[in-house]
């Protein structure tokens, strides 16, 4: 440099001018870039280092505020030359100010291509490699890379990536830097994933995917390589067979060593453990998308089989973590780790009480959630069809077995947590698989063979039994109806008449009464209990027998008019003063479970028995008289915050304060009051009490929002009376979170299906539609859109045609409930409301549909999920999976269908051709894969209805979507064509065309009770002949006598080809086919069917026929018998007895909308081939250095180097020196030790560096490889200091893969003076230089192969590619 730097002196403070670094922050940018070069490259005695930090401080501060658009356009040569010499500085701080500067000026492609031709980014790179506790540097260079990412990924050179993948690799928790430049390596991975390959860059990825203990980062790492798995076209840099492996590998591999390099006794169990949680969230996540599902599940079993194939071998930790895994996988609760089983079944209980279900965190309204069945099992559920297809997959890969294997484990931890999974598989086999699938799920023959021979030792007979036993318990505890915990909603449930609920709270006390005649045994049963219960003994209630004072109080012989005439009424007022605020008992008692089941729900059966009596009507007034003092205490405090939530302790005489209501039984007097509601006596004196003129008082105090809930909870609205006055006065109260708190409560009414609510409540959500609050009318709005599955709620809500459109997109999607109602037809046909929607439909709206179905599906798969501010979050690991529900959306086209007016204006728009058209485009890029997609829903949903899918079988489009689904490449296109085909299978006709396609429906409606028995027609029956064709095969009936002779064993048995349950006489027929167990096991029949080794196989013929001996597909097709009508009406989600006929809601489905009477399936269809649905066309692999630099390739490139310069010319014997192993490090080094007569040369020098820098390149014989590097720096140290040299290693370092610890080694060896780095003139290249002449100066004394690997930093595999033809 010519000019000389200007001495700094001091000078007066001048505005817009920074003292310490004479940058002028108004002046140009060429002064202030000269001025910046000058000084920066000065010695630093001429300009100390703290101003060059304040220079480079001052300049990034000029950069900020200037915002120059066009950098190129000025000479910055000079510029460069000054940071490419601050950038090999002594002091960090002056290189991160370097790197600093020139991220602020990067901006354009044209500029990062003159810092590439500069090589500033090779020591770019060596700041990316140091390691510091303080990485002020490394920083700076990663936030340079990503400045890269974003302006001009495809230009990412080596040396930079190589760095990148160097720091993952070296993926320590110690670094802190290491994590970012992993997600670095990931971001780009996807906009440049060529580079990313062809430095081994994916396995770099998949090991930090097993490395980093965050959750978040393993999904986030793990979604890119799914994403690049997903199309062809990315597919070709990642070997699944191999580099997916990384991630199963802690699992099928015993002897797991997550590094080569890592002994075995130097891999401790707790950082295996880490490993193992990080391949269960991998495993998980890699199964819930649609590229890693059937990667994974690929025909040459690397993955499922392996995988699954670990569950037999005796290593607790792995068996452990595998069923963690499928717990998550389905959607089941994961139970406690206890070698009890009933303790551990209980935990996985969907009825346990939940800490989110408190009073302060909307309470009932999220146990209802979970207990309640939504309404919108009229839809198909896309996450039952993802599980299906999941679970058919693994138990074609043999789960059950090895579960069976598992089960019978002296491990009794392991036992218990096999058992309890693979009864929940069987249960949800049962439940969503066809039976040619579900059929080879419910006899598990190993297990039956050990529980019943005796060549078995007793005791792993004994173990058998026991997991039959258990299975046979889960089976009943599966069957069983949904309980609430909350008292309170089990009193919603009770008003609503539909559920019978059984009373679980209090054990029932059977007294031993002796046989006495008829007329006195009610007196002396009253006698016993009275007795027995200690009331009349003792005043202390913690005496008493509370099981016998529950079971007097419910028994329907004894009432208390019956105590009155006994004069035993003693007892009834001694329980009622109990009860009475004032007596300080009842009120002050600890708010526990416990405590809530034995009190409470004693006090509310007494609130029933009371009612019989005069007597006892007197003691119930006043409890409420008091009760009223207290509510009057409230209203009289007005708006004033009540203090006494601040005391830890309670006396009866707090009253109704914040403290009681939240921590003692004072809540519960509430729970007394809507048990009293229910009753029209009850009803009568709380209206003499005038207690709901203090509810509605309580309504305009914003303070005392706890008792507002626990009014609007306890009330009953099944009649017209004051309880619907007081929750439409919530709906309509001043507090939002009120408003908002009722609003969500009228889903739980909806649910519960209480009384003409369609007439009262329906209009009151309508109502909330309008409410100023946005969220309270989106609340509205789902649950308008839930209530309109039921076609007589549907007629409602069109019948009050609500003003929708102000709502925004989400008005509009309920707006276009109204075209599946008659009326809502007629009356939106009137408008143009249909053909504007149907033109959005078709231009936009129908690829808007596809980015909300898998916005919903990844929210719903994923371990993260949005709260309610956005922000995502890890669900709870004791979540609860008991209503898990992913209804596909609402689709235009698919309310239109619903009736066949509809239809005929959609075949008027010819919509479907253009469907038709955008279905049989190629997939190339993301846009036509887009518009295939939204394509396939749109076709999918107009196959929902019988008119619909008449349209589409007429035109062939059923089998487009099954090739889509069976041949696509691009495999979340091949997900979608699943879920369209689930969408085609709910109807008959869509199943029974599917079935001619090899493809098996699952025919039985959503709201069947379990055990489900399907429907079939003849037809089906006819078509099934070719799975099951023996001809002499019948069906097996059994009935209640079988069900208790054959004892525990029924639950294995039990399988929807079996006809549950029968009451009728059998015939001879029958009659034979009812064998002995010990026939069954001479003749060694699976039910089942013997699985065949190749996954995703069903039963060969051979295997059919014998398993035909016993096993037949049904008598009949067309009756269902799904159990007693008792059985099914006591369950929740089934209308009970008596109910109106607005409750049974499929019964009205198609008559309502106008179909023909056919049933409406689930929407579940599988493939009878698995192998060939998850076979996938293989794609070249083009990821490795050797297949994106052929050798012959480089030879033909480095001899037109030679003929074109002859400048260098290549010496075979160095190359052949250059070739050697690496082993022979050690060799030459011992030579080095004796060395000759004659001093080497420089350029000898120079390429034995080059040669044992190159060896280092692998860890064979590394130790010796840096043995000789230092003795080569002791005999020889001036070449450890020439920047020419030093820039050659850099080239070698960016050109090939290093270890992290290897380049800093490299690193370590130079001392370059940052006062003398000055490179040869001919290193600056021109601006624009020609590729060969810039490839040979940048080396003056270089030789061809480092040039060679300059040339292929520089331009890509195509590039070159084209260049090699071009001079040819």
């Amino acid at each position: 440099m010519s000019q000389q730097p200007r001495v700094v002196k001091r000078m007066q403070r001048q505005p817009g001018v920074d003292v310490a670094s004479f940058v002028d922050l108004r002046g140009g940018f060429d002064e202030n870039l000269k001025e910046v070069a000058v000084n920066v490259s000065a010695p630093d005695a001429s300009v100390a280092v703290t101003r060059k930090i304040a220079l480079f401080n001052a300049f990034v501060r000029f950069l900020q505020r200037s915002r120059i658009d066009a950098v190129d356009q000025y000479c910055i040569d000079e510029f460069l030359v000054s940071i490419r010499k601050c950038l090999v500085h002594g002091n960090k701080a002056v290189r991160a100010g370097a790197i600093r500067s020139l991220r602020y000026l990067l901006n354009s492609r044209a500029f990062f291509d003159l810092l590439l031709q500069m090589k500033i980014d090779l020591f770019v790179m060596k700041s990316l490699d140091t390691l510091d506790s303080r990485p002020v540097e490394r920083v700076q260079a990663l936030r340079l890379v990503r400045k890269v990412l974003s302006v001009c990924p495809d230009l990412m050179p080596r040396s930079l990536t190589v760095s990148l993948v160097a720091a993952a690799e070296g993926f320590s928790h110690d670094d802190k830097m290491a994590g970012a430049a992993l997600e670095t390596l990931a971001e780009l991975a996807l906009l440049n994933p060529s580079i990313v390959a062809f430095h081994r860059g994916f396995k770099a990825i998949l090991r930090g995917v097993i490395e980093c203990q965050s959750a978040a980062m393993t999904e986030s790492l793990l979604c890119t390589i799914l994403y690049l798995l997903n199309h062809p076209q990315t597919r070709c840099y990642i070997r699944p067979h191999t580099d997916l492996e990384t991630i199963v590998a802690p699992f099928t591999d015993l002897h797991y060593r997550h590094r080569p390099e890592t002994g075995p006794q130097q891999e401790n169990k707790e950082d295996h453990q880490v490993h193992l949680f990080s391949a269960r969230t991998a495993v998980v996540t890699m199964l819930r998308c649609w590229a890693g599902l059937v990667c994974f599940c690929d025909p040459s079993g690397w993955g499922i089989s392996s995988f699954v194939g670990v569950l037999q071998l005796p290593c607790s930790l792995v068996q452990r973590n595998i069923m963690e895994v499928l717990f998550d996988l389905f959607k089941l609760n994961i139970p406690e780790w206890t070698d009890d089983f009933d303790a551990a079944l209980a935990s996985t209980d969907p009825r346990r009480k939940s800490e989110l279900w408190r009073l302060e965190e909307e309470w009932v309204i999220e146990e209802a959630k979970h207990i309640l069945p939504k309404l919108t099992k009229g839809r198909t559920n896309l996450l039952t069809c993802y599980l299906a297809l999941l679970l058919t997959t693994f138990i074609n890969a043999g789960l059950l077995e090895k579960l069976v294997i598992a089960a019978k484990s002296e491990d009794k931890l392991i036992s218990t947590q096999a058992t309890i999974l693979l009864g929940e598989l069987l249960h949800l086999a049962n439940k969503i698989l066809p039976p040619e699938y579900a059929a080879q799920t419910h006899c598990l023959p190993s297990l039956m063979e050990v529980a019943t021979s005796f060549q078995s030792s007793p005791a792993e007979r004994n173990k058998a039994s026991a997991v039959v036993s258990c299975l046979e318990k889960l089976h009943q505890k599966r069957k069983a109806r949904p309980w609430p915990n909350s008292l309170y909603l089990q009193l919603t449930l009770r008003h609503s008449g539909c559920f019978e609920l059984k009373d679980e709270s209090v054990t029932l006390y059977r007294p031993s009464v002796q046989h006495v005649p008829s007329k006195d045994s009610d007196e002396v049963m009253l006698e016993t209990l009275l007795r027995d219960s200690l009331v009349l003994s003792t005043k202390d209630y913690t005496q008493w027998n509370w099981d016998v004072i529950s079971t007097l109080l419910k028994s329907p012989r004894i009432t208390m008019k019956k105590l009155e005439e006994t004069s035993t009424t003693k007892f009834t007022k001694r329980l009622c003063y109990f009860y009475k605020p004032s007596s300080g008992l009842f009120s002050t008692i600890e708010l526990t479970r416990e405590n809530v089941q034995r009190y409470s729900s004693v006090g509310a059966q007494l609130m029933h028995f009371v009612l019989t009596g005069d007597e006892g009507v007197k003691y119930l007034m006043d409890i409420l008289l008091e009760i009223k003092e207290h509510l009057a205490k409230i209203c009289d405090q007005g708006s004033q915050p009540d203090s006494s939530h601040h005391h830890h302790h309670y006396s009866h005489q707090d009253g109704f304060s914040l403290f009681a209501v939240s921590h003692t039984m004072t809540r519960d007097y509430f729970l007394l009051i809507g048990h009293l509601s229910s009753n029209l006596a009850g009803l009568q004196i709380l209206k003499k009490t005038n207690i709901f003129n203090y509810f509605l008082t309580l309504c305009d105090h914003l303070h005392r929002r706890d008792i507002n809930q626990l009014v609007l909870t306890s009330l009953d609205y099944s009649q017209d009376a004051l309880c619907r006055v007081v929750l439409s006065k919530q709906l309509t109260f001043i507090d939002m979170p009120t408003r908002k708190y009722a609003t969500m409560y009228m889903r739980v009414l909806l649910r519960a299906r209480l009384p003409a609510f369609k007439d009262w409540g329906i209009p009151l959500i309508i109502t909330q539609l309008y409410d100023p609050d946005e969220s309270i009318s989106n609340d509205a709005l789902d649950i308008l859109d839930e209530a309109c599955d039921v076609p007589s709620y549907c007629s409602t809500v069109v019948l009050n045609f609500p003003a929708l459109l102000h709502l925004g997109p989400r008005g509009t999607s309920l707006l276009t409930r109204f075209l599946s109602a008659n009326r809502g037809l007629w009356l939106l046909k009137g408008s143009d409301f249909i053909d504007q929607e149907m033109d959005k439909w078709l231009t936009d709206f129908n690829k808007r549909y596809v980015g909300v179905v898998e916005q919903r599906l990844s929210s719903f798969l994923s371990s993260y999920w949005p709260s309610t501010e956005g922000v995502y979050t890890r669900r709870s690991q004791f979540r609860s999976y008991s209503n898990y529900d992913m209804s596909v959306p609402v689709h235009f086209y698919g309310q239109l269908v619903q009736l066949k007016d509809g239809c005929q204006l959609l075949q008027q728009k010819r919509h479907l051709d253009y469907l038709i058209e955008s279905l049989d485009q190629p997939s190339l890029g993301q846009e036509h894969v887009l518009e295939k997609k939204a394509a396939l829903w749109a076709l999918g949903h107009i196959g929902t209805s019988h008119w619909g899918m008449q349209m589409l079988s007429t035109r062939d489009i059923v089998e487009k979507i099954v090739r889509v689904a069976e041949k696509s490449q691009v495999m979340s296109l091949k997900g979608t064509a699943y879920y369209c085909l689930c969408l085609l299978a709910r109807t008959k006709l869509g199943a029974d065309c599917l079935r001619d396609l090899d493809w098996l429906p699952v025919c039985h409606a959503s709201n069947n009770t379990w055990p489900i028995l399907e429907t079939r027609t003849a037809a089906a029956s006819q078509r099934d002949s070719e799975v099951f064709s023996d001809e002499d095969a019948t069906s097996i009936f059994l009935d209640e006598s079988v069900e208790r002779r054959r004892g525990s064993l029924g639950t294995v048995l039990e399988s929807k080809s079996l006809v549950h349950f029968t009451k009728r006489p059998r015939t001879l027929t029958e009659q034979k086919q009812l064998r002995s167990l010990a026939e069954w096991k001479e003749e060694k029949v699976t039910l089942s069917g013997r699985r065949s080794n190749r996954p995703g196989v069903l039963m060969t013929e051979a295997e059919k026929q014998a398993n035909m001996k016993w096993f037949s597909r049904r008598a009949s097709y067309t009756e269902v018998i799904t159990g007693s009508e008792e059985e099914a009406g006591g369950r929740i989600g089934n209308g009970g007895p008596g109910g109106s006929d607005e409750r049974n809601i499929s019964s009205q489905t198609n008559g309502q909308r106008g179909q023909p009477n056919f049933i409406d399936f689930i929407g579940v269809v599988l493939p009878k081939d698995l192998n060939s649905f998850y076979m996938v066309s293989p794609c070249g692999y083009e990821g490795s250095w050797p297949s994106a630099f052929p050798p012959e390739i480089d030879v033909k490139f480095v001899d037109r180097l030679e003929k074109k310069k002859s400048a260098v010319a290549l010496d075979q014997n160095d190359a052949n020196s250059e070739d050697t192993d690496c082993s022979d490090c050690s060799a030459s080094s011992s030579k080095s030790k004796n060395p000759s007569t004659s001093e080497p040369t420089s350029e000898q020098i120079r390429k034995e560096l080059i040669r044992l820098v190159g060896c280092l390149g692998t860890s064979v014989g590394s130790r010796a490889t840096q043995q000789g590097l230092m003795l080569l720096k002791d005999r020889h140290p001036r070449i450890f200091t020439k920047p020419s040299v030093f820039v050659d290693i850099l080239e070698i370092l960016s050109s090939y893969h290093f270890s992290f610890g290897a380049r800093r080694f490299c690193y370590a060896l130079f001392d370059i003076d940052f006062n003398a780095f000055v490179l040869p003139q001919d290193a600056v290249a021109s601006p624009s230089p020609s590729p060969a002449s810039s490839l040979l100066s940048l080396h003056s004394n270089g030789d061809v192969k480092d040039a060679l690997s300059q040339k292929r930093k520089r331009m890509t595999t195509p590039e070159m590619l084209k260049t090699v033809k071009e001079e040819k």
